[in-house]
């Protein structure tokens, strides 16, 4: 259990009036060390000379070669300048050397290290000054449209929607659900979606205003159906077209969708 000799936190709140000597038995008398000279031999080594007597060290300083007396001058090697000038006591350094003394000429290879100026402007740069000089560079032409196949169409617009569309505009009957369907399909379309929100939401309002007409006008269910069954044949064959062009202009211009299809 801790107590206060375990640190600060565990001391108690009152200070305690004694201390006691804690009730253990005291501890064991460590073994001493182990004397290491117990393993030293009784006598001291003895060193004897070798047996046989050993070179001299003078014998091993390197041989010197020739040297001189300090006290003798150094000697002077004679040159063709010192040659001209010991032979005319009179030559004095500000008058020009003889013509054994001339400097020799030497003779190193020519290289031209500057090369020819390259052409700074294109060939097609008009020259300064001339009238081309001050006419505006040509507008720089649109790259070509990209090539769009039917494949990348059906892709774009999705099958799901071309079957809706394509059934609801051939089946009378089944055109309603069939639109609806389609309308809600568009949501896996990945180009232009803005101009495809638009195509939806435009559907869907002529079909709510035909509703709210022929409901003023006191038509019954079966006149509301058939009526919405016409107007919605009609209109896949619109959002089935109006998808297509979108699709094909987002296809032409590079687009790439803005969901993974």
């Amino acid at each position: 259990m801790a107590s206060w000799q375990d640190g600060p936190e565990y001391a108690p709140l009152e200070w305690p009036d004694a201390f006691t000597d804690p009730q253990l038995p005291p501890l064991d008398v460590a073994a001493p060390p182990p004397d290491r000279g117990l393993d030293a031999p009784p006598e001291p080594p003895a060193f004897a000379p070798p047996p046989q007597p050993a070179a001299d060290l003078a014998g091993f300083v390197p041989p010197t070669g020739p040297s001189r007396d300090p006290h003798e001058p150094f000697a002077v090697v004679t040159s063709t300048l010192t040659s001209f000038a010991t032979r005319d006591a009179s030559w004095k350094p500000t008058d020009p050397l003889g013509p054994e003394v001339a400097p020799a000429r030497i003779e190193m290879p020519r290289t031209s290290f500057v090369t020819p100026l390259a052409q700074i402007n294109p060939p097609s740069f008009p020259a300064p000054g001339t009238p081309q000089w001050f006419v505006p560079p040509g507008v720089p032409q649109a790259p070509a449209p990209a090539r769009v196949s039917m494949r990348d169409i059906v892709r774009g617009v999705t099958p799901p929607v071309l079957i809706l569309c394509l059934l609801g505009g051939l089946i009378n009957p089944l055109s309603l659900l069939l639109l609806v369907l389609g309308l809600v399909t568009t949501a896996r379309i990945g180009y232009r979606r803005r101009a495809v929100a638009a195509t939806v939401g435009t559907a869907s309002g002529v079909l709510v205003l035909a509703a709210l007409f022929e409901l003023l006008t006191g038509a019954g269910l079966g006149d509301l159906y058939d009526a919405l069954s016409g107007l919605a044949q009609f209109t896949c064959w619109g959002v089935l077209l109006a998808l297509i062009i979108i699709v094909f202009y987002a296809l032409s211009h590079g687009e790439r969708p803005q969901h993974p299809l």
